[in-house]
């Protein structure tokens, strides 16, 4: 097969943009860990673990204080992660009436609860292949059955905590 000149040189450019794409690649997943403000060694450590964790495909528990972060360190984990191009569903947990956080998470059928009109997809399955977000899980007065049926979806494949301090 022959190439010419023409051909030669495309070939050429489009091998560098393709480096230069890579090499901004890299520079955009620096920039997201570097939302992180700080320069101590808690801070450092933290961008570290995100920049291991987020390769992997396990769930991971951001532990830490009203307003220390962990919103940034979840989205962090997800943009550097193989799930990037999938959704992001962050809930506030404490925003859910206690009575309709089963329904919002799993999802729930025409008359499961009152008004419940249509049937609706739970956020468990709204992220599927992406990243959920369950933000402050802890202020939750859960039922017992709900916790049985969570507890596999958050458990399963935990492989740490990250500590968000303030």
């Amino acid at each position: 097969m022959e190439c010419d000149r023409t051909e030669l040189l495309l070939l050429g450019r489009n091998a560098t943009e393709i480096g230069e794409m890579g090499r901004e690649v890299a520079r955009l997943r620096t920039a997201e860990v570097e939302k992180l403000l700080g320069a101590c060694a808690p801070i450092r450590a933290l961008r570290e673990s995100i920049r291991r964790v987020a390769p992997t495909d396990k769930r991971v528990l951001i532990l830490g204080e009203s307003g220390t972060g962990k919103e940034l360190v979840a989205c962090a984990l997800h943009r550097l992660s193989a799930r990037a191009a999938e959704p992001f569903i962050q809930v506030n947990c404490a925003a859910i009436p206690d009575e309709l956080i089963e329904a919002e998470l799993f999802g729930a059928a025409v008359g499961a609860y009152t008004g419940a009109v249509s049937t609706r997809e739970g956020r468990f399955a709204a992220a599927d292949r992406g990243t959920l977000f369950l933000d402050e899980i802890g202020e939750l007065n859960a039922p017992a059955h709900f916790v049985r049926k969570a507890a596999p979806k958050c458990r399963d494949g935990v492989i740490g905590w990250l500590e968000c301090e303030g």
